[in-house]
């Protein structure tokens, strides 16, 4: 056993835990939502944190360029990141990424990866994901076609040789298609997939034309993956369809 890098687990889980409760990020998790009760229980609860998130909100749509900060994961890396986007903001106040599922996520994560793993963080956003695997595996590839994202993380990355950054979204075809992103740009939200579009409570009234690939085609001159999150607003069936060979691959060599 590798007891440095069984210490960094403790110590990753510890540092999540303490700063999930101390900075009151539990508590605002499970008053958010909608509604007039939820916001009051937010003033009520966690006014220096709701009153922040109102602010910014509000300066998103007055102001709608990129407010960059530095920010202190619980990792205790150092990061710029845009914080006029939900995820950046909660990034920026809480060191991690909000809600229940991804703080479950993280754990989940912090306790498996693996020092020979090779890790596909797909639909990368501010590349939190990104960062906490680097911490433990030999690899690390990032996909996020919104361009302002990727050029973040090519800031924040730079010196880092085992991560490889991907303008591009995974698909299940080879070409150009359109990302369309929602507004308000508070909320950002992007997807490839046009059938999401009428069914999702935000509207979205911006497109930009992307590059597309598959997961088949990028395993051929790269390292193939051995732990995948995907995180793609409702295009996760695309990224599934165009890792069909990968996948009977993988069966196939597993069973024998």
């Amino acid at each position: 056993m590798d007891f440095s890098i069984e210490n960094k687990r403790k110590f990753f889980l510890e540092r999540l835990t303490e700063q999930y409760r101390k900075t009151k990020a539990q508590k605002f998790d499970v008053l958010f939502g909608s509604g007039l009760r939820k916001k009051f229980q937010r003033l009520i609860f966690t006014p220096n944190i709701y009153l922040l998130y109102i602010f910014f909100r509000l300066i998103s749509r007055i102001y709608p360029k990129e407010i960059i900060k530095s920010v202190e994961l619980f990792l205790g890396k150092r990061v710029h990141v845009s914080i006029t986007d939900q995820d950046g903001l909660f990034l920026f106040l809480f060191g991690l990424l909000l809600h229940g599922p991804d703080y479950r996520l993280t754990k989940f994560l912090i306790k498996n990866l693996k020092q020979n793993d090779i890790f596909y963080d797909i639909g990368a956003n501010h590349g939190f994901y990104t960062y906490l695997a680097l911490e433990f595996c030999r690899g690390v590839h990032s996909f996020e076609p919104l361009p302002d994202l990727l050029n973040e993380l090519k800031r924040n990355l730079k010196e880092v040789v085992n991560v490889f950054l991907n303008n591009v979204a995974l698909s299940n075809k080879i070409g150009n298609t359109f990302l369309f992103i929602s507004s308000p740009y508070f909320k950002r939200i992007s997807t490839i997939n046009e059938k999401v579009l009428d069914s999702h409570y935000l509207k979205f009234r911006k497109r930009i034309k992307v590059k597309t690939t598959t997961l088949d085609e990028y395993v051929k001159t790269h390292n193939k993956p051995t732990f995948i999150k995907i995180d793609t607003e409702g295009s996760e069936n695309l990224v599934i369809d165009g890792r069909k060979k990968f996948f009977k691959q993988q069966f196939s060599d597993n069973s024998s």
